[in-house]
Order: C-alpha cells, then structure tokens, then sequence
C-alpha cells in the first residue's frame, strides 16, 4: 500500500511501475536474473569507500596469474581462494595442522606499502579462512 507517490525503479533509474498520490497499490515484476547481471556490471563497487563497507558481494577472480609469496613461487594447486588482491594458501611447512598463509596478490614487504584497498581486502579475506577453517578444523589452530 502507498500513501504517497511511490514507485519502483530499475537499477538504471527508470520507472517501473508507480502509484498515485491517493491510497494505491502497485505490482511490478523483477527478473533476477537481470538484476544479478546489473550489479556485477556497475562500477559502484569500485568508488565505494574500503574503510567504510567491507562486504564483497560480487567477488569474481577470473584472472589466474602466477603469485608469489615474497621470493618464492606459489604452486598453483597450493592456492585455495583468492579475491580481487588478496590470495590464501596451504603453507608447505605448517607449525599445525590447518596453518595456512594470506597473502596480498601484489608483493609488498610491509602493510603499510598495500593500498587501502588491499588492506581491507587482505583482513576480508583473513576472516573469511578463519571462519571456513573453523567450520573444517579443531579452534585450537588459530594463533591467540
């Protein structure tokens, strides 16, 4: 019900279906599909503010380019998730079972070198193995 002038509108600002200014009700139909379409092609994601959102929602890696960790080579089949900067894998050497190593895509020899933009997405991804980590794994591995 609307109680006022309301109306739905398309992710690219065109009016779908509108009520009048009386008492009215409106039906319009979304398609999904479409929607989904039109968030992974907006650029908003990319003016957001790193410091203020921190929630990836259309987080898609299609580039697979040889990383490195410091001066060593990652074998690729070591490498368990990436996202846009950021990378995880198993470490070769674990001091536990579960140790795994995050990475930055872009080698950097100190944080303050990443942009905020890798910074924040270097922490994203560090919670998201965590948590994925504690859903497989015993809560003793993790470092307090």
């Amino acid at each position: 019900m609307s109680y006022g002038h309301s109306m739905v509108v398309d992710p690219w600002g065109t009016v779908v279906a509108q009520c009048s200014d009386r008492i009215d009700m409106c039906f319009a139909e979304i398609d999904l599909s479409y929607v989904d379409e039109i968030r992974t092609m907006q650029p908003v994601f990319s003016h957001r503010r790193s410091d203020l959102y921190s929630l990836h929602v259309n987080e898609v890696d299609t580039k697979i380019v040889p990383l490195r960790f410091a001066d060593f080579s990652i074998p690729e089949q070591s490498i368990f998730y990436r996202s846009a900067y950021s990378f995880a894998f198993v470490n070769l050497k674990p001091v536990l079972n579960g140790h795994v190593l995050i990475s930055p895509k872009r080698v950097c020899y100190h944080l303050t070198d990443l942009s905020d933009e890798e910074t924040a997405d270097l922490f994203i991804v560090s919670k998201k193995v965590q948590k994925m980590l504690e859903k497989v794994s015993l809560p003793c591995i993790f470092n307090r």
